[in-house]
């Protein structure tokens, strides 16, 4: 099935820290999936790495994810709290559109209609 991406508001599903987001998501992937596979403009993302740091404050690394730039890529840095010695480190760079397709293991929900 192929990708269809349309626009649509998400947040976190019971997390009222992270959204709602201007978004959009994959329409072949809400059909046969409970949660989205958002990506997001620069501009959200920057929202989302605030709200990410702000809901995480005072926790230890080892518990939470780091989020932040490395020029036009993202990285994402994950805690050692699955018993692993090392932290775990994903990199996201912008797709053909711009857009960035991260934290699709997170629990999203669409909050608006779709367009």
């Amino acid at each position: 099935m192929s990708t269809t991406w349309v626009p649509a508001r998400i947040a976190v599903d019971n997390v009222a820290a992270y959204g709602p987001y201007p978004a959009e998501i994959d329409l072949s992937h809400s059909l046969r999936s409970v949660y989205e596979r958002p990506r997001f403009t620069a501009a959200v993302v920057n929202r989302l790495i605030a709200d990410h740091a702000a809901a995480n404050a005072g926790m230890p690394p080892e518990l939470t994810q780091a989020i932040t730039w490395d020029g036009a890529d993202i990285v994402i840095v994950t805690g050692t709290r699955y018993g692993s010695a090392d932290p775990g480190t994903e990199r996201i760079s912008p797709d053909e559109a711009g857009r960035y397709q991260l934290l699709s293991d997170w629990c999203w929900e669409v909050v608006h209609p779709r367009h």
